[in-house]
């Protein structure tokens, strides 16, 4: 197996967002323990507004599934964890076969 990630979890957030505090480490914690192979990348939109503005975050918290610089999935505001999960093996299963 490869050390280059399959993928990337990009998390958009902002330090005064509290569904952010709340989401962040149990998104984490799946994107760790189920999706390995993906590199999960934070990005705090009060930080980083060029970065927010290029994925066209204007409301947070929002999550991108990316594949070769290629958004896939995106998820926001209101995410379900088991909703994430469930969308993301798929997509993730999909890349292992």
């Amino acid at each position: 197996m490869s050390n280059m990630p399959k993928g990337r979890i990009l998390y958009f957030s902002g330090p005064n967002c509290s569904v952010c505090r709340d989401l962040k480490p149990k998104l984490n914690e799946v994107a760790i323990t189920e999706f390995p192979d993906f590199e999960w990348v934070e990005v705090d939109c009060a930080l980083h507004p060029d970065i927010a503005a290029q994925h066209s975050v204007f409301t947070i918290p929002v999550v991108e599934i990316e594949i070769e610089g290629k958004n896939y999935l995106r998820f926001v505001r209101q995410i379900s964890v088991s909703d994430f999960i469930e969308k993301t093996r798929r997509l993730y299963d999909m890349l292992s076969e």
